[in-house]
């Protein structure tokens, strides 16, 4: 149906959709803005009910190989509680399935949301945006697809949270003459490699590294190094315990663990019951970042001559998990031993 809202009455909105970068994703932030304007927004985060959907037998990519199918049974409560006059489905591939879409379109206007067209567009949205009152995609030249199949589709118009976005005072660092903000798709490469042979050129976003191009923000790896580290033999303890168990529900049998050496890694190493080889980790040089965009280095000798000698000293080896019965080697493992595991068939 329609969106209509009865005069004297606020909006009233259900909103489903996944946060897969956390709090200050981009659906959230639509989901913030749409409560920004005085509707009563409904916030319904998939990532908090994994059980409402169903990807018949797919691992969940979030639509990115096939549609999400939201199971009614687990919508019912809120959509009967609310009544919503429209009822959002943001991205990751959501929507009811055709029969179900149907009966809430009696009642409720059905919008459905694609972020990330044209590439999702063959193997998910194609196929489901049909069953919206209105599908809305960033890609303006999937429009005409989408009316092909019978979709009432337009193009999303972008905008920002201002509750979130907002003017900050300017940083040198960040100074540019070409700001490209993105992912590395493959039709994308050339012009921004182009831009930044010509230009100061700083990117933001996935991707541009395995190009060549320089672009440390939303790598994660950096950033997570210098905010999180284990301050004690204790937290490095717990640490390994939550990783080894990660490592083993997941299938893992063999690891070579470079952590630095710190006190019972051994022992709880062996614990574990998996098999492999410890090799103690030290380093002249640690890396940091000032800006988003520059990773630097901050060189001690000393401290990497003295990892080294406490390497030597412990003497480390080969753990050898048998069944419940471990047998622990005195063989230090080095960067030859390393490479050859690494290219062992």
């Amino acid at each position: 149906m329609r969106l209509h809202v009865p005069p004297r009455e606020r909006l009233r909105a259900l909103h489903v959709g996944g946060y897969w970068r956390g709090p200050n994703d981009m659906v959230r932030q639509m989901m913030l803005g749409l409560r920004a304007t005085g509707a009563e927004v409904v916030e319904y985060s998939t990532d908090a009910h994994p059980e409402a959907l169903d990807t018949e037998e797919r691992p969940y990519d979030r639509g990115t190989t096939g549609p999400v199918w939201l199971r009614e049974e687990h919508l019912a409560a809120p959509i009967d509680a609310l009544r919503p006059h429209l009822i959002v489905c943001n991205a990751g591939g959501l929507a009811f399935r055709p029969a179900v879409a149907a009966r809430l379109r009696r009642g409720s206007c059905l919008l459905g949301i694609a972020l990330s067209d044209p590439d999702v567009f063959a193997p998910t949205t194609g196929h489901i945006a049909a069953t919206f009152d209105r599908f809305l995609t960033n890609a303006p030249q999937c429009v005409p697809r989408y009316a092909e199949l019978g979709a009432a589709a337009g193009v999303l118009p972008i905008a920002t949270n201002e509750a979130f976005f907002r003017p900050l005072p300017p940083r040198p660092e960040l100074a540019c003459e070409v700001l490209v903000m993105g992912r590395a798709h493959p039709d994308r490469v050339a012009p921004v490699r182009a831009l930044c042979a010509a230009f100061d050129t700083h990117l933001y976003g996935e991707g541009w590294e395995e190009h060549g191009l320089a672009s440390m923000h939303m790598t994660g790896l950096y950033e997570r190094s210098q905010a999180l580290s284990a301050p004690d033999d204790e937290a490095r303890a717990a640490s390994a315990e939550a990783a080894y168990c990660e490592l083993l529900r997941s299938g893992v049998t063999t690891l070579v663990d470079v952590s630095p050496p710190w006190s019972g890694w051994v022992e709880l190493f062996a614990q574990s019951g998996l098999r492999g080889f410890l090799a103690p980790g030290y380093a002249s040089a640690r890396w940091y970042m000032e800006s988003d965009r520059e990773l630097l280095y901050a060189w001690d000798e000393a401290r990497g001559r003295d990892g080294f000698a406490a390497e030597s000293r412990l003497g480390f080896s080969g753990v050898v998990s048998l069944g419940r019965h471990l047998a622990v080697g005195v063989r230090r493992l080095t960067a030859a031993h390393l490479l050859r595991l690494a290219f062992a068939s």
